[in-house]
């Protein structure tokens, strides 16, 4: 499954790009935290991302709390996103 998603993803994008998707490689991640609803996708995948580039062992059943941590969660990303903003911007 993974492998078609690659190819449709390598298709959509062959008129924009000469990178070749499938030589990506692939890892079957076990154990992966999972969204208990239909909204809260895009944070799963900041999480998943964000978890991925830290310089340690992946250890996905430490992040099975993630459902509980959600509104936190958001809460972060808008901190981010929204101090990125100068107050001087606004002249």
């Amino acid at each position: 499954m993974a492998r078609d998603s690659i190819r449709v993803f390598q298709k959509t994008t062959e008129k924009r790009t000469n990178y070749n998707f499938n030589q990506w490689s692939l890892v079957l991640a076990k154990n992966l935290p999972g969204q208990i609803n239909s909204y809260d996708c895009g944070v799963y995948v900041i999480k998943y991302m964000e978890h991925i580039l830290q310089p340690r062992v992946l250890d996905w059943k430490s992040c099975h709390d993630w459902a509980e941590k959600m509104p936190l969660f958001r809460a972060e990303i808008a901190y981010e996103i929204f101090k990125t903003f100068s107050v001087d911007d606004e002249s």
